[in-house]
């Protein structure tokens, strides 16, 4: 029997692999040998539930957006995997995932957020706070990533590299999520699951008159990650551009710029 591939990266985020793998794992292999579901059409369909979703918080209907927006997550995390197993990755669906994914989670935090604000169970400074530190994280990353070794650290080849048994807690913790096919730590995926899925989910739980309070919490919590994430997109990119310029070969360079004179950089995904 030929194993069919699974299109998996070698270490995923916590909550894709414990939450969203034993889904997707079924759903790819409905998908593969399906010509019409192809890669950029499966990020237009996650596109699509984002507004979904955006639009039932929008509402009022947290439950229900919560659901689509973690439906929203299986699906993007499809698009990826069956290019990989086809082989047809291109530049052009890179770059259409990334504008699906920016644009749609950050209507989902807007969206919530003015519904909790104009529900009077927030103030109106959460809806700039979650929108602003959300927008400069997206930023911050994206100019960290445009520059030579600015890509997310590299876990597996870690986790290689130290095979004695022994070492360090870290070394130690990072061989055991390995082997599980985690990165060791939490990151973005954790907390919009966080802040866009479980909180919302609580309004059903919580009593009357505290029907929102975790979900207030929820994206306080988002807005104080991005802006500590920003502030360490910010630190390695001084890193990475110091030893560049310590080595002579950045900082001058001739480069195409934008109207106001400055260095165009690329964008690539999160």
């Amino acid at each position: 029997m030929s194993v069919v591939p699974t299109g998996r990266k070698p270490m995923e985020a916590i909550w894709t692999r414990l939450v969203i793998e034993p889904v997707a794992g079924r759903v790819i292999r409905l998908l593969v040998p399906w010509s019409a579901a192809t890669p950029n059409r499966v990020t237009v369909v996650a596109g699509l539930l984002a507004l979904c979703s955006a639009t039932a918080f929008g509402t009022g209907h947290l439950v229900v957006g919560a659901i689509v927006f973690q439906i929203r997550f299986l699906v993007d995390c499809l698009d990826g995997r069956l290019a990989r197993i086809r082989g047809t990755a291109t530049a052009w669906g890179g770059a259409l995932d990334l504008i699906a994914d920016v644009v749609g989670i950050t209507l989902n935090y807007a969206a919530l957020a003015t519904y909790l604000v104009a529900a009077d169970a927030a103030p109106p400074l959460l809806l700039s706070a979650v929108i602003a530190s959300n927008g400069v994280y997206v930023w911050t990353l994206s100019q960290r990533k445009s520059i030579p070794g600015g890509d997310q650290h590299d876990w597996s080849r870690e986790a290689v590299a130290d095979t004695g048994g022994g070492g360090s807690p870290r070394a130690r913790l990072v061989r055991f999520m390995a082997r599980h096919g985690m990165v060791p730590t939490p990151y973005a995926v954790e907390i919009e699951a966080c802040a866009l899925t479980l909180a919302p989910l609580t309004v059903l739980l919580m009593p009357a008159g505290q029907t929102y309070t975790i979900a207030v919490a929820g994206l306080w919590l988002a807005s104080v990650f991005y802006v500590v994430a920003s502030a360490l997109n910010v630190y390695r990119t001084w890193r990475l551009t110091s030893a560049i310029d310590l080595a002579g070969v950045g900082g001058r360079d001739p480069a195409p710029a934008g109207r106001s004179g400055e260095k165009v950089t690329p964008h690539r995904s999160r």
